[in-house]
């Protein structure tokens, strides 16, 4: 899994950047071998003016299956994350589920050439 990690308002501080490669290697471990890349932006929405402001927004791209998005935000980037990253987890999950629903379904192939 490729994992991009950018900021917007804030510092991307050495602990924070440790904290988003533990929690999403914890909530996707289950099936980091079917995610190609994640990405994991955070944004100070208010700014200065402080407040519930913090936007964590996490884009992961299943393979086969295309992108799952969550965002959260809360008051501290440590709690978004951890909010999308749970979401994540849920959503992630739910996507491959049902891709193999869906490769179960699928009849077997038949070439028309044999005969």
């Amino acid at each position: 899994m490729n994992l991009e990690i950018r900021t917007k308002g804030l510092e991307l501080t050495a602990s924070l950047r440790e904290f988003v490669e533990k929690r999403m290697a914890d909530a996707l471990g289950h099936h980091l071998d079917q995610i190609r890349w994640v990405r994991v932006q955070f944004a100070d929405i208010n700014g200065p003016r402080g407040g519930v402001d913090i936007r964590c927004t996490i884009r992961a791209t299943v393979q086969l299956g295309g992108d799952v998005v969550v965002h959260e935000t809360m008051e501290s980037p440590g709690s978004a994350l951890s909010k999308a990253a749970d979401s994540l987890r849920t959503s992630v999950s739910r996507r491959i589920s049902r891709l193999k629903t869906r490769r179960r379904r699928m009849p077997p192939f038949v070439d028309g050439m044999a005969g």
